[in-house]
């Protein structure tokens, strides 16, 4: 199938394939541990 194919369809049975990644995209940013910022480099004179 085509892109414009594979749109169409998808269109079809209402699934917005965009706002279904960007959900999923957010849900792994979320649970993905956030690395710890190391800020004594900066405070050093």
């Amino acid at each position: 199938m085509t892109r414009q194919e594979l749109d169409q369809t998808f269109q079809i049975y209402g699934v917005e394939i965009n706002a279904r990644l960007a959900a999923l995209q957010k849900i792994h940013r979320d649970s993905v541990a956030q690395k710890p910022v190391c800020v004594v480099g900066i405070l050093k004179k």
